[in-house]
């Protein structure tokens, strides 16, 4: 897979194999998501993490806004939702540090607040509405 890019997904299975083909090919474990309300991306990240072999239910981290998931392997992978802070030291006090530069996969929901604040590599996920019931998923990878 090329960075940037643009793939529409229709169903589950679509965006299966797409996940599955952006997990292989992207070097970073970093993904930062956007998109309006409920365009897709905690989809996206469940997909993800099937294809990760996620044995925890994953959802939404709106309220707790992170979520940790356990692998088949016992692998640590970490779901933000940053949708309801406001400031830079509230990701402090949630330890985004911690979460950022673990080494394990990082999926963030509405990053918007901490772009500038990060020093790693990282690829951008844009999910937006097309027609019917696709979904425009916009990609690029950031040093």
């Amino acid at each position: 897979m090329e960075f940037p890019c643009d793939y529409t997904v229709t169903t589950v299975n679509q965006l299966d194999a797409f996940t599955a083909e952006l997990l292989q090919s992207a070097d970073v474990k970093l993904f930062l998501i956007e998109g309006d309300l409920g365009s897709g991306k905690t989809t996206l990240v469940q997909s993800c993490c099937r294809q990760l072999q996620v044995i925890d239910v994953v959802q939404s981290p709106t309220f707790a806004l992170v979520n940790e998931y356990r692998t088949v392997n016992n692998q640590v992978i970490y779901h933000l939702d940053l949708y309801r802070v406001q400031t830079r030291e509230e990701l402090l006090d949630i330890g985004i540090d911690e979460y950022l530069y673990s080494g394990h996969y990082c999926f963030i929901e509405w990053p918007q607040i901490i772009k500038d604040y990060i020093a790693e590599k990282y690829i951008s996920v844009y999910i937006e509405h097309a027609d019917n019931n696709n979904r425009l998923i916009k990609l690029k990878r950031y040093e």
